[in-house]
């Protein structure tokens, strides 16, 4: 008699050490949409697709706006590195090889950055609004969609003047090969994709 009360209050504790996850599941999708850019950072493309697939049904339904966003954002890029394709492959992308995206891919991604960029913007998130749009700046670009191209430009760099005036201190993460502020680095990426005005 003594040691079942004694194994009752054991078993629960061992259940409870074993049970996994946070208890918050935003919280968990959070930490899921950081892994997934971190993987991405790293070329990991598929790695980074099970992440995003995780997190997104969390994100969809919670009013989370922000996190809904960035995980459409992730799951962007991840179909822009050829993760969505139909006949998808790729594992890890070579970070140092210039991205030459299918039709296909492009299209993905667009749908995704689209649905990303006004959440980005209802949450006020606009330096990760504007890094949508110059995600969508460079998809045109590498269309061949030079006006459609110079719209979203112009757009990243309003949106990022937004997120200046709404946070004075802050500066966005930019990626590789960015000169300078992001602003900078839109304002060039503007000028080699042959945009005129400034």
């Amino acid at each position: 008699m003594r040691w079942s009360r004694v194994i009752v209050p054991a078993a629960a504790l061992l259940a409870g050490a074993c049970s996994t996850g946070p208890a918050d599941p935003l919280t968990h999708g959070h930490e899921l949409l950081r892994d997934a850019n971190d993987v991405l950072d790293e070329g990991r493309v598929q790695r980074a697709l099970y992440y995003v697939q995780e997190a997104l049904p969390i994100f969809e339904q919670s009013s989370d706006k922000a996190g809904l966003a960035e995980a459409y954002r992730l799951y962007g890029l991840v179909a822009l590195y050829g993760g969505l394709s139909a006949n998808a492959t790729i594992v890890l992308r070579d970070l140092e090889t210039p991205l030459h995206p299918a039709t296909e891919e492009l299209d993905l991604a667009d749908r995704y950055f689209l649905r990303a960029l006004p959440l980005f913007e209802e949450a006020g998130d606009y330096f990760a609004a504007s890094n949508v749009d110059f995600l969508l700046a460079r998809d045109y670009a590498e269309r061949g969609v030079p006006q459609q191209s110079c719209a979203y430009f112009d757009g990243a760099i309003a949106l990022y003047d937004k997120g200046k005036a709404a946070l004075p201190g802050a500066e966005p993460r930019t990626s590789k090969g960015f000169e300078g502020t992001a602003r900078d680095g839109f304002v060039n990426m503007k000028k080699q994709a042959g945009c005129t005005t400034l």
